[in-house]
């Protein structure tokens, strides 16, 4: 008898604390929601004007020889069409937009001379300077995976969600991650202030992109 209740009162408190932390996590789970919600309406609001605009308002590229120059040397253009009319050899490509003067939205494009990898980082900027919404993508050969990291940031820069994902390059369909692949650490910024190729106040010899930090 004295067993059968020791077991009872065991089952009970792990019952109970099993209880309490379901409760503890769905307690933080909405929390997060909560939080993510101004931010993704804020992102939302960012990607909207940037597909009502005709094109970006400025794109720059990396024009340094990929294996022997240790510096990059950026080339910038008024639009994507003479971006693309150029016809330049770039492994670094950043696609910029602002809104009121500030550098709202910026796109990295990621590559090398073999084509085995590609990666897309997608940054969205608060009106401050400081990251909202970092999406990073990468396409690799190496593992035949895509890996998706996004994270999201409140107005201070605190970090408020990051999610990981892993799918098949070919299918598309979601894969627990792979026991080898070849990861790709790009730069990514979490201040548009910190962007290689501006310095404060300045966007280039023609572009008119600025930081008003």
């Amino acid at each position: 008898m004295k067993y059968l209740i020791t077991c009872l009162l065991i089952f009970f408190a792990v019952f109970s604390v099993s209880a309490q932390n379901k409760h503890e996590t769905a307690k933080r789970v909405q929390e997060t929601i909560k939080k993510l919600a101004p931010i993704k309406a804020y992102v939302r609001s960012v990607e909207s004007t940037s597909l009502q605009n005709k094109g970006p308002s400025a794109v720059v590229t990396d024009i340094s020889d990929y294996n022997s120059d240790e510096k990059p040397e950026w080339k910038w253009y008024e639009s994507r069409e003479d971006f693309e009319s150029d016809g330049i050899e770039s492994y670094t490509t950043a696609f910029i937009w602002k809104k009121q003067g500030k550098i709202v939205q910026v796109n990295f494009t990621y590559s090398s001379p073999s084509g085995d990898w590609v990666q897309y980082v997608f940054h969205t900027f608060y009106p401050s300077g400081t990251a909202a919404k970092i999406d990073r993508e990468l396409r690799t050969f190496m593992g035949d995976v895509i890996v998706n990291r996004i994270a999201y940031y409140d107005t201070s820069g605190k970090p408020v969600a990051k999610y990981t994902t892993y799918r098949d390059l070919q299918t598309r369909k979601l894969i627990m991650k792979p026991e080898y692949f070849e990861d790709m650490a790009r730069d990514f910024y979490l201040n548009a202030g910190d962007l290689p190729f501006i310095q404060k106040g300045i966007g280039g010899p023609t572009s008119g992109v600025k930081i008003d930090n």
